[in-house]
């Protein structure tokens, strides 16, 4: 139901909410468990989480345990839905936002318990909203303590207490997200706290040494007990169905207390900050930071492990195998409990993990006293091997196969089950519960890491665990047979069958535990388990079993099978794709994300067949978008658009004929998505490999791409940080495959965004200068008279301000606006930034440009063939540096004047626009071999040989060394590769492979990895276009051999007796190579 259209509740209804709330408290059972029906039912209507906002807030007018409770009631309400869209969730955006305005001012709560809760309210609205919707958080938070500062102290210590807890809950939560935008922003959360939070740390440290000596000397023998209990420290942790406890009591010294909890929570935020806020100092320095180093022998000797660390083990071990019968428990002490079994198999998981355990020592150095350090690296090295053998003998001792045994069977057979308070989750939000046990942190859930637990030791202890898992399977197969009805297939479970929790009996749970140990422990088991056989005799039967009570036992099953895919043979294949899609038919959504993890391990794994899947993909696609509007968690939809994904990618062309259906959901789902950038990014990708299907047929995909892209590659929407770069690439795609005509939308209609987006950063180059190519080559000449200024002016902006990377990028786009103007607009726009290049070829650039500067080359080449008068007016206009200049050119002419005789004339002195042509010609030869591609390096001795037509006598200089350059591509002609590089030249290829990103290593800076970007450049229409281009390029149709000729031809017709005189200077040897290259016909 859409929870928007309900009545709202208004300030009216306040007083309704309280007397709920306090009948919930009531000891009359009737009475308050239809108050908790009431305020359950209440969570969705708008206005509920303002209305218990000012409940929190009236604290002369409400009482203490009602204010409590409506405490928990916000946070467990804004936990459920503050993620959810407003016709779920009920909270509108002015309602979240009027939340985000009242939330920090009732934060100054006397009472503790409350204080918590609202803390970990604001940490959950900030998960969601900060930075995007609530960016003046931590500046807010923060100048309430400045605000307080003007006030008496203990009041103003008493308001620190509660920010730091709430900055405290903040830091914790924020720091859990892993996505890299989420840890970017972190960091700069990080920066900005680090400084407040040590002066304020050294501060609190000075009063508590301060005043210490003095509190301990009034604190009497026996204090009082406090004021808190550990397990009821607990209570923030759970439902509204405990009590809530009495404001506290004072304690002795109670002027330091409120200091001393200051300092712990500064402490964890610093620690928290410090921690995840920043890169770790050995990576950033590449060494050990020393103050650390000089500590670590103290701290290695008092934590020897027979010492301190090996009884550690052996109490944890037997904690968790003592407690393995209990499970994992329910309720505040529970919590309790459930912390420190996770606390006790994260310590034993890290003891198992810890290579230098497990490995050797390394052989001892050479004894040698006489060497500098020999002896004293001797006896460290003796005292290593001696630790590292005391450790292995201690641990030897400790993985007794009875404690091994004993562990693997506490885990799997305790906390590995499925509770009847699991069940009942499942029962009351399926979708969630799928995420908390599917998608959650080991570390986060007992279960979760007694499987992380179990697996490390199945891992390091296989030949002694695989068979006792092996015996545990068959002993639950055998208490909990199939039930004879489940070799038939059932329809999905229907909701009116009883719940799973009061039919799910102790060998069913067995059972599941078992099988998801058989899971997890997948690649271990590999070889004591026939998977073929189970999965005939056991596991599709039980994936097809009907009732609320098999759901366990079918999930599970459905898991066996993703984590067993590779073993997976083809003719089982079609039974457990029509299994799963009866699982992704169940209306519970759990099992939907379950089928839908299965599939997607299926489909992904390297044995899959598209020919056997393809009467599946239609009816998967339905299922799938269906399903779509029944899930409510931006997660859950990620998940689904990732298997649509991956499908489209695997079937390719088999796909074609489901593509029409899916262009018409896409549009409604794009809608429902608003706000969840994720699923759209999830969206954008789907597009781009259906688009990439489609190839020339993607004009079916307009009428979205024209309203997707003005939205996507707008840089001032909301959502343009986490949706820009994909909507980049959705362009690229659509444009690399569009066939001409291209309409106006998809090309000059996005253009001015594009250029915005280019000039004010340089963050998407790589896809940003491939996306210039294609408008270019798909536009053509058209294009450029229409955007050709806004092209020069990008280019002018970037050449010159863009590393040598980049500039390699840039290169392609330059070289292919030179070919495809012809001549006219934009090149003379271009000259800026054609001088800025020039600049860099001739002063040589800094270390490391040197493929740029060979690559540069190229567009000199372009410009020279396509628009030689535009090539000499740049010369003439450029404002070289004179020393670079004069570097370049005097020792050219002081070798050619010593070598001559003064009979033989010269060429004349180079000044001006001739000066400037023979510093580009000296750093054109002496740059030509590290041009490596064949068709460049023709495509530079077509313009060498141009060189010589112009009327200039700089080429005279440098004939010689013009002459070993284009003889040199003559001589490397071969009967499959002619005229030296082939007769094709890529036409606005300039750069190597390399440059755009594609070399050898993908994962390299720049690279396209997105497999739909990789995918079009070999795109019918863009592959079209190139070879237009190529049969209309005059370079792609001369030879070298007979542009050498004419360039010869031409410069003896212009220069006549000192073209003679400079021939007659030429090496004998290459006189003969310049012979041979025109046939045996001798000029000069």
């Amino acid at each position: 139901m859409d929870a928007s259209a309900l009545p709202a509740l208004t300030p009216a209804d306040i007083n309704a909410v309280l007397q709920c709330l306090t009948t919930a408290l009531s000891p009359a059972q009737g009475a308050n468990k239809h108050a908790e029906a009431v305020l359950a039912s209440l969570e969705q209507r708008p206005g509920f989480c303002s209305c218990l906002a000012e409940i929190i807030g009236g604290r002369a007018a409400h009482d203490y345990s009602a204010r409590w409770l409506a405490s928990v009631h916000l946070k467990n309400t804004v936990v459920r839905h503050w993620r959810s869209k407003a016709e779920r969730s009920g909270l509108s955006p002015q309602e979240r936002a009027h939340l985000r305005a009242v939330m920090l001012g009732l934060i100054d709560q006397e009472d503790n318990q409350i204080a918590i809760q609202v803390a970990l309210t604001v940490a959950k609205m900030a998960r969601a909203d900060f930075p995007q919707d609530w960016p003046n958080l931590f500046h807010d938070l923060l100048a309430q303590l400045s605000h307080e500062a003007q006030q008496q102290q203990h009041q103003s210590l008493a308001k620190t207490r509660r920010v730091y807890l709430v900055l405290h809950n903040l830091l914790k939560e924020l720091s859990s997200k892993r996505l890299p935008s989420d840890q970017r922003s972190f960091h700069e959360v990080s920066v900005l706290l680090l400084p407040f939070l040590w002066t304020q740390w050294g501060t609190t440290t000075q009063v508590l040494l301060a005043g210490l000596p003095e509190a301990l000397a009034e604190s009497p023998a026996h204090p009082p007990p406090s004021p808190q209990s550990p397990a009821q420290q607990q209570q923030q942790q759970g439902g509204h169905d405990d009590s809530p406890l009495p404001p506290p009591r004072p304690a002795p010294a109670a002027g330091l207390l409120p200091s001393m909890e200051c300092w712990i929570l500064l402490l964890k935020c610093l620690r928290r900050v410090l921690l995840l806020g920043f890169g770790s100092d050995a990576k950033l320095t590449g060494k050990p930071t020393q103050q650390v180093a000089a500590c670590l022998p103290t701290m290695v000797e008092a934590l020897q492990l027979s010492g301190a660390l090996l009884p550690l083990l052996h109490f944890f071990c037997q904690l968790v195998i003592s407690h393995g019968e209990h499970g994992v428990g329910t309720g505040v002490a529970a919590n309790s409990r459930d912390r420190l079994l996770i606390q006790a198999m994260t310590y034993i998981h890290n003891v198992l993990t810890c290579q230098p355990y497990q490995r050797p020592s390394p052989p001892l150095p050479d004894p040698n006293p006489d060497q500098p350090g020999g002896g004293e690296a001797y006896m460290a090295a003796q005292a290593h091997a001696a630790m590292i053998a005391d450790v292995q003998h201690g641990l030897q001792a400790t993985w007794s196969p009875e404690r091994l045994q004993g562990l693997c069977m506490a885990l799997v057979g305790g906390y590995m089950k499925l509770t009847r308070r699991d069940l009942q989750d499942w029962e009351t939000d399926s979708e969630e519960f799928y995420h908390a046990h599917d998608t959650s942190g080991w570390q986060d859930h007992p279960k979760l890491c007694a499987e992380n637990l179990y697996l490390t030791l199945l891992k390091e202890h296989q030949g002694i665990l695989a068979p006792l898992v092996v015996h545990l399977l068959q002993q639950a197969c055998a208490a909990c047979p199939l039930h004879p009805s489940a070799q038939q297939q059932h329809p999905p479970s229907a909701s009116s069958d009883a719940s799973a929790a009061a039919a799910f009996s102790p060998a069913m749970a067995a059972k599941e535990a078992v099988m998801n140990a058989v899971a997890v422990g997948a690649y271990e088991l590999h070889d004591a388990i026939p998977f073929p056989t189970w999965l005939r005799t056991s596991l599709l039967p039980e994936i097809l079993q009907g009732g609320a009570a098999a759901l366990p036992l079918r999930r599970c099953a459905a898991r066996v099978v993703a984590q067993w895919a590779e073993n997976l043979e083809t003719p089982d294949r079609p039974a457990v794709y029509s299994a799963l899609m009866q699982i992704m038919a169940e209306p519970d959504a759990c099992m939907k994300l379950t089928a839908a993890t299965s599939l997607t391990a299926l489909i992904g794994d390297w044995n899959f067949s598209e020919a056997q899947f393809s009467e599946f993909v239609g009816p998967l696609l339905h299922l799938v978008t269906s399903a779509l509007p029944e899930l409510h968690e931006m997660d859950s939809h990620t998940h689904m658009f990732h298997l649509m994904n991956l499908v489209v990618e695997r079937m390719g062309e088999g796909i074609k004929p489901h593509v029409p259906p899916l262009l018409q959901v896409l549009p409604q789902q794009w809608v429902s998505a608003e706000g969840q950038s994720h699923v759209r990014i999830q969206i954008i990708s789907m597009l781009q490999r259906l688009i990439n299907v489609l190839g020339v047929e993607c004009t079916s995909a307009y009428p979205i791409l024209s309203a997707l892209l003005p939205y996507v590659l707008d840089p001032s929407q909301r959502e343009a940080a986490m949706l820009l770069e994909d909507g980049l690439g959705l362009w690229l795609v659509a444009l690399r495959n569009a066939p001409p005509p291209l309409p106006p939308f998809l090309l000059q209609a996005l253009f001015p965004h594009f250029v915005q987006l280019m000039m004010r950063s340089t963050e998407h180059m790589h896809v940003g200068t491939a996306l210039l190519t294609s408008c270019v080559l798909a536009g053509g000449q058209e294009f450029l008279g229409a955007c050709g200024n806004e092209v020069a002016a990008l280019m002018c902006s970037l050449v010159g301000n863009v590393s040598a990377r980049g500039l390699l990028l840039l290169l392609p786009p330059l070289g292919l606006t030179l070919i495809v103007s012809q001549g006219g607009s934009p090149v003379g726009s271009l000259t800026p930034a054609l001088q800025q290049l020039l600049s860099l070829v001739v002063e040589g650039g800094s270390e490391g440009d040197e493929l740029s500067v060979a690559c540069s080359l190229s567009v000199f080449a372009r410009l020279l063939l396509h628009a030689p008068q535009a090539f000499t007016g740049l010369l003439a206009s450029a404002a070289l540096s004179p020393a670079a200049v004069q570097a370049a050119v005097q020792p050219v002419q002081a070798a050619a004047s010593a070598a001559s005789s003064a009979a033989v004339p010269l060429p004349p002195p180079l000044v001006g626009a001739e000066a400037n042509l023979g510093a580009l010609c000296t750093a054109w030869c002496e740059r030509f071999d590290a041009i490596a591609h064949p068709a460049h390096r023709r495509l530079n001795a077509l313009a060498l040989c141009a060189l010589l037509a112009l009327p200039a006598a700089a080429p005279l200089w440098w004939l010689d060394a013009i002459l070993g350059c284009v003889t040199g591509v003559v001589a490397s002609t071969t009967p499959d590769n002619p005229e030296g590089g082939g007769a094709a030249v890529a036409g606005y290829d300039v750069v190597p492979e390399l440059a755009r990103g594609n070399g050898p290593d993908p994962d390299a800076d720049g690279a396209f990895v997105d497999l739909p970007l990789a995918t079009s450049e070999d795109a019918e229409a863009e592959s079209l276009r190139r070879q237009q281009l190529l049969a209309s390029d005059p370079a792609a149709r001369m030879g070298v051999v007979e542009a050498l000729r004419q360039g010869l031809g031409a410069a003896e017709a212009l220069h006549g007796p000192v073209f003679h005189a400079s021939m007659a200077r030429l090496d004998p040897t290459l006189q003969q190579q310049v012979a041979a290259a025109l046939g045996g016909r001798s000029l000069g």
